[in-house]
């Protein structure tokens, strides 16, 4: 219990980059992770038997690959000349090996599906106090020396940037979503509904659109997902969320035909609404547009340059002019955020994840981590988890608009989703579901139960 405490404050705290000792990579997130470590290998190689399930083969494939896609890389880029960045390429050597060794240790061992659901409720619970306290701490009611939790209008608490805010809300919306929909009782429910709103909340004063339309889409996933599950229920208790489930679905067609008659008479409206759910009312959406396009073009032609072998660990863009003169104007730092400097070696990231492995690991690691993404989400898909297929396709929503795989939250999704996805399978001895919202349909039952009896 108290390595699944452990293990719940590193990914909260994970994203506290102004909370770390001084220049070093090093925070309470990272101790809170290492000691987790030190708790649970030790207890791992105390047990005589231990059986590697396919969720922990899978994650192990996958930094197989991310590890010799990078040394590769390496390779290619010292052959070609390549200028590093030392204190970048120093930070991805860090943070990938601590990252490996947490994610495997997540899914490995008996009764993984268990601990990483008290592990998501444990993160829901403090999720309220650390948002609680982020929301007082943005309000002046609460003060930390030395930290200034504003980006100009953008709100980032404890982190160096927005962006990294953005990235702790998402998660804990959700990690939240999921609690909220396996939930057995009410204080549980209401706890993970108290921090899904906060976490909405927390996330919109980021003012990061990606976060926000992950958000929206993720939603929008899950409600397809859960219809998809109401609408062939078979148990009689079941019955009413079946009809709503059928309801809704024939009342879709009549609700689109009287919606874009309205939409089509005022087009504005659309675009209002669009607008709002920008930051700064949509006014920087061009010009965001216009470098993300041009830092998109730049990641292809360097993995194009790199025979698609990638140059290895650490940023290989070139700072856009743009950004480069506000950094020069200082228009674009404040106080101790930290950030690429414009230099003779490429530090600057592609702003999406498929991009900037692509630059890092070439192809091979590209389709790995797609390889893994599809596993997982095929897994609870099939399960009939709304909420893990939901946190998967809301992440790969945000990994387009930013470099995801550096952070444990993102990790730990990806870990409860093929444990959960290994439990759901048929055929295997934990097939079983925690929690209501994914039960096994009568077919299935029937068959399970006579496996039983043989």
């Amino acid at each position: 219990m108290n390595g699944d405490i452990l293990l719940a404050c590193g990914l909260l705290l994970s994203t506290a980059s102004q909370l770390r000792i001084g220049s070093l990579p090093i925070g309470p997130g990272e101790l809170c992770l290492v000691a987790w470590l030190g708790l649970r290998v030790p207890a791992l190689m105390l047990q005589r038997r231990l059986s590697f399930s396919p969720a922990f083969r899978r994650m192990g494939v996958f930094w197989l690959c991310l590890s010799l896609s990078l040394a590769l890389g390496t390779l290619t880029g010292l052959t070609k000349g390549e200028d590093y960045d030392p204190s970048w390429f120093l930070h991805d050597l860090m943070a990938y090996p601590l990252l490996a060794v947490v994610a495997c240790m997540m899914v490995i061992g008996p009764q993984a599906a268990e601990r990483l659901q008290r592990v998501a409720g444990m993160a829901t619970d403090m999720g309220i106090v650390s948002l609680c306290l982020l929301l007082a701490l943005g309000a002046g009611i609460v003060t930390i020396p030395g930290m200034d939790p504003w980006f100009w209008e953008r709100f980032r608490g404890w982190s160096d940037n927005p962006n990294q805010l953005a990235v702790l809300t998402l998660g804990l919306v959700l990690i939240a979503l999921h609690v909220v929909e396996t939930a057995q009782t009410l204080g549980r429910w209401l706890r993970g509904m108290i921090c899904l709103v906060l976490a909405i909340w927390v996330g919109r004063l980021s003012q990061s659109d990606g976060c926000t339309f992950a958000m929206i889409g993720a939603a929008m996933i899950f409600i397809a997902v859960k219809l998809r599950v109401w609408l062939f229920l078979q148990q009689p208790k079941r019955a009413l969320r079946s009809s709503a489930a059928w309801i809704a679905v024939f009342s879709l067609p009549f609700v689109v035909a009287a919606g874009v008659p309205l939409m089509l008479s005022s087009p504005d409206t659309a675009t209002t609404l669009a607008a709002s759910l920008e930051k700064g009312g949509g006014k920087y959406a061009s010009q965001e547009a216009e470098l993300r396009f041009a830092l998109w073009r730049q990641a292809l032609r360097r993995g194009l340059e790199s025979a698609m072998l990638g140059l290895g660990p650490g940023p290989h863009l070139q700072m856009p002019s743009e950004i480069a003169a506000d950094h020069v104007a200082g228009l674009d730092q404040r106080d101790n955020m930290q950030s690429p400097t414009q230099g003779a070696a490429a530090n600057y990231e592609a702003h999406n994840t498929p991009l900037d492995l692509l630059t890092q690991g070439g192809l091979i690691l590209v389709i790995a981590f797609f390889w893994l993404l599809f596993v997982a989400l095929r897994g609870v898909y099939d399960g009939r988890y709304a909420g893990l297929t939901a946190m998967l396709c809301g992440l790969t929503l945000f990994s387009l608009t930013g470099l995801i795989v550096r952070h444990p939250l993102v990790w730990f999704a990806i870990a409860i989703c093929l444990v959960f996805g290994d439990r759901a399978a048929p055929g295997t001895a934990g097939g079983q579901s925690l929690a209501g919202p994914v039960q096994m349909s009568n077919k299935m039952a029937i068959a399970r139960a006579k496996r039983r009896k043989a």
